[in-house]
């Protein structure tokens, strides 16, 4: 095992137990980085999550929504670059986004069949959304 742990007092069972812990990990997910390209297909939300960068009453920020062919050109260049895995994020926004949302997905199926797309962040719009 590295040194990363070098400068904490640990005891010599909780050593034994990181070990063990890593030895699962590696069993289970191997050793590889896995990369994952991001989309933010838009900045526009109407929610005020406080946490938030871009909440609804967030001022100074300039709004853009991407076009539909703008997300799949994005993501055939995340294709290409060797990255399959996208994550589409954004505000959370209308009915319409949620219909907007679907049709790049389509678009992106038929285009690029192995892309796989994610979401993250697009707000609970699209938890009924079966991918």
């Amino acid at each position: 095992m590295k040194d990363i742990y070098r400068d904490i007092d640990l005891s010599d069972e909780t050593m034994e137990l990181i070990k063990e812990a890593r030895a699962v990990t590696d069993s289970v997910f191997g050793r590889g980085i896995f990369i994952r390209g991001i989309i933010e297909y838009s900045n526009i939300c109407r929610k005020n999550c406080t946490y938030c960068g871009i909440r609804a009453d967030m001022a100074g920020i300039n709004r853009y929504r991407l076009s539909e062919d703008e997300i799949v050109d994005i993501a055939e260049n995340h294709i290409k670059n060797g990255i399959k895995t996208v994550v589409l994020q954004g505000g959370e926004g209308s009915s319409v986004v949620t219909e907007y949302l679907c049709r790049v997905i389509e678009e992106s199926r038929n285009m690029i069949l192995n892309l796989l797309l994610l979401f993250q962040s697009a707000g609970k719009a699209m938890r009924n959304i079966v991918i």
